[in-house]
């Protein structure tokens, strides 16, 4: 699959939406009918120029929700965008085996949803969108709540993804010792206990194992089957667990401090 072939949208699909809409579109939007009926790609050129630019925002607005609200505008941007999505998806290839379709997906939500009153950089603002929403799904991008930028779960899948540096510290202890604690606090459930030693345990098998975060949260497509509930769902979870003992963290960080000694 490609996030063409995942996104439904070909290039004669394209073409035939232009030939189609464009009087239609031409009588609403100035710049689009200054450029005249091109290849819409073309408008994401540096040489395109102020008029290119123009078109491309006001092709954005048609397709937004809250603007024209117009699927058949927003199928085409998604197309126009398609180069930009297709190098997302092969940069982020190891978050997801469906990564084509998680991708395409996405466009399609960037591009209905894309925030037309508050920038007029149509390429740059969904490509960076995609790619900040496609990892923040995925577990491994910001936090959505600030204050929780020092949470120690980060630290601790560093830990829990190479062998520890004290030969009297079992990183296989410290994990089972917070996943108890979560769960007899109240912070987690049992189910979320179970899904995180699973998650781990499907990591460490990965060789990749590049980044901890990247390949913990990867496990999902291989998790989710067993579970009966889907990749995302998978993340999801896991992700929730996560942020819940993290909103612990002083008093995480007083439990694991005594394992460290």
């Amino acid at each position: 699959m490609s996030v063409e072939t995942a996104l439904g949208v070909s290039s004669q699909t394209a073409h035939q939406l232009q030939t189609d809409r464009w009087p239609d579109w031409s009588r609403q939007c100035t710049a689009m009918a200054k450029v005249g009926c091109t290849d819409v790609r073309g408008w994401l050129r540096p040489a395109a120029g102020p008029n290119g630019q123009r078109a491309l925002y006001e092709l954005a607005v048609l397709a937004a929700a809250d603007g024209g609200d117009d699927v058949d505008a927003a199928k085409l941007l998604c197309w126009a965008m398609l180069p930009a999505a297709c190098r997302v998806a092969n940069e982020l290839s190891d978050l997801d085996p469906d990564i084509d379709a998680f991708v395409a997906s996405q466009l399609w939500i960037e591009v209905r949803t894309f925030n037309w009153r508050a920038s007029n950089q149509v390429a740059g603002t969904l490509s960076a969108s995609l790619r900040r929403s496609l990892l923040r799904e995925s577990g491994i991008g910001a936090p959505r709540q600030p204050e929780l930028d020092d949470a120690p779960w980060p630290v601790l899948l560093e830990r829990l993804a190479r062998e520890p540096a004290n030969e009297h510290l079992d990183s296989r202890e410290v994990l089972l010792r917070v996943l108890d604690w979560g769960v007899e606090s109240g912070t987690i459930q049992p189910a979320d206990r179970a899904l995180l030693l699973d998650m781990v345990d499907a990591s460490h098998a990965d060789p990749r194992r590049r980044s901890p975060r990247r390949v913990l949260f990867g496990t999902s497509s291989l998790l989710g089957p067993g579970l009966g509930i889907t990749a995302r769902s998978v993340r999801r979870r896991g992700r929730r667990a996560l942020d819940a003992l993290a909103a612990h963290a002083s008093e995480l960080t007083e439990f694991l401090d005594p394992l460290a000694s």
